[in-house]
């Protein structure tokens, strides 16, 4: 029931992120630039294989990239994917990438002087929930 609703909602957030606001990425824009400050490797929550990658990216003065690139079964085939980034402090996003994607997601520039969350969410071919990741990053 639990893995359901949260199915549910993921494909909700992806749907309602894609219809009110366009992806904050550049489309001519494919890597981060600066100092990787993480890489974070995502396993599917059903098969436990490797499925994303997500990279974050210190461009300096408070700036910051983050992008997501798909790997292995999910590389290619367009899934739905939604990359938000949120300041810790408040519900306002930073940036946003949301739809469906070939190969990745963002990348997202952005300023902050405080610590960001970095909100990851994946499905696989068959709508189900693959990824839901959450960090933060000071």
């Amino acid at each position: 029931m639990a893995q359901k609703l949260t199915r549910a909602l993921l494909t909700f957030a992806l749907l309602v992120g894609a219809l009110i606001a366009a992806p904050t990425s550049a489309s001519a824009a494919e890597t981060c630039s600066g100092t990787r400050i993480a890489l974070i490797t995502h396993h599917s929550l059903n098969t436990g294989k490797v499925v994303a990658h997500t990279g974050v990216f210190d461009r300096g003065s408070n700036r910051f990239c983050v992008r997501t690139v798909k790997s292995g079964v999910l590389y290619g085939p367009k899934t739905a994917m939604s990359l938000i980034i949120y300041p810790v402090s408040s519900s306002t996003p930073l940036g946003r990438d949301v739809g469906r994607f070939y190969e990745y997601a963002g990348p997202l520039n952005f300023t902050t002087s405080s610590c960001f969350e970095v909100n990851l969410g994946m499905l696989n071919r068959a709508d189900e929930e693959t990824v839901n990741y959450r960090g933060t990053f000071c």
